[in-house]
């Protein structure tokens, strides 16, 4: 059973997120963060799949997505100020919601491409530890954060508004390019109607803002920073496609894993996918994706 339900954030923004109630319930409820540019209806497929195999499971629209927006200084692309950290408050207040609603239940973390470095962030703060983390379409460190950093943040400095879009980015890759024979979008996955619904969304048809970019830029240097922790024994499964420009083709995943291991994760496990791209559970192969994810979740949860 599907409910719609909002919260506050800590900035007073109305938030909000579906709750999926399982008829039979099996002790564990997934926390699903989705990614840049789209919202929580795009994860219905796997909330409801999820919900049929007895998880709880709870998405919000992240702010400046979906519905999660107001009619001032919140809107569709712009997260407002310190944006991405306050988007990890909100991660982090759902997360406090479903612990007073199911004390007891195993509590599974699940981003997807900016939702991981949301979720990332969440766990390096300390104040939260799921018992697994789930990392889908990961972002890859790059030494390009940075520059990115210092241009964008000269746009900000002199207030100049650039509409930034990193699917446009990300289409200009010549790999990327032999994808889709032209089709827009053909870096999230190989499934045409999967992207022409995309396109046709006017909930992801919007682009950043100068602010909410170059805030998303900071928090994925400090998501990747040495200086930055995680606890040991956390359980983390990176899941990527091999042909996920997001991920560098793979390398980039193996990189972000590497990172999350200096930051001190020592169970730590890589699945790819063979031909996937970035969006691994909208492929045609997608239930695939979900067996593999859920075997993994269920040994890591046995383990304690």
């Amino acid at each position: 059973m599907q409910t719609d339900l909002r919260f506050k954030s800590t900035s007073n923004l109305e938030i909000h997120y579906h709750q999926y109630t399982p008829t039979n319930p099996i002790g564990v409820v997934v926390q699903i963060a989705h990614g840049m540019i789209e919202h929580k209806e795009r994860y219905a497929w796997l909330c409801e799949e999820l919900c049929a195999r007895g998880y709880d499971v709870f998405i919000n629209d992240h702010r400046g997505h979906g519905k999660s927006v107001n009619k001032s200084d919140v809107f569709l692309g712009e997260m407002g100020k310190n944006g991405f950290e306050e988007a990890i408050s909100d991660l982090e207040r759902l997360g406090s919601i479903i612990k007073e609603q199911l004390p007891n239940h195993k509590h599974v973390l699940l981003g997807h491409s900016m939702g991981s470095m949301l979720s990332r962030r969440l766990v390096q703060r300390g104040a939260f530890k799921p018992d697994a983390l789930i990392l889908i379409g990961t972002p890859s460190p790059i030494l390009m954060i940075p520059i990115g950093i210092m241009i964008v943040g000269l746009a900000k400095l002199l207030k100049i508004d650039y509409p930034w879009d990193m699917g446009k980015i990300f289409s200009k890759n010549l790999r990327v390019k032999r994808f889709g024979k032209g089709l827009r979008g053909s870096w999230l996955c190989k499934n045409e109607h999967v992207i022409r619904e995309c396109i046709n969304d006017p909930l992801c048809r919007f682009s950043f803002t100068t602010n909410s970019f170059f805030n998303l830029l900071i928090g994925s240097w400090q998501c990747f920073s040495r200086f930055q922790k995680v606890p040991k024994d956390l359980k983390v499964l990176f899941m990527s496609g091999s042909d996920d420009v997001a991920g560098d083709f793979s390398k980039g995943v193996v990189r972000a894993m590497e990172c999350l291991q200096r930051q001190g994760a020592s169970n730590v496990m890589i699945k790819l996918f063979g031909g996937l791209r970035h969006e691994i559970l909208n492929e045609h192969s997608k239930e695939e994706v979900l067996t593999e994810m859920l075997d993994w979740l269920e040994r890591a949860l046995k383990e304690g």
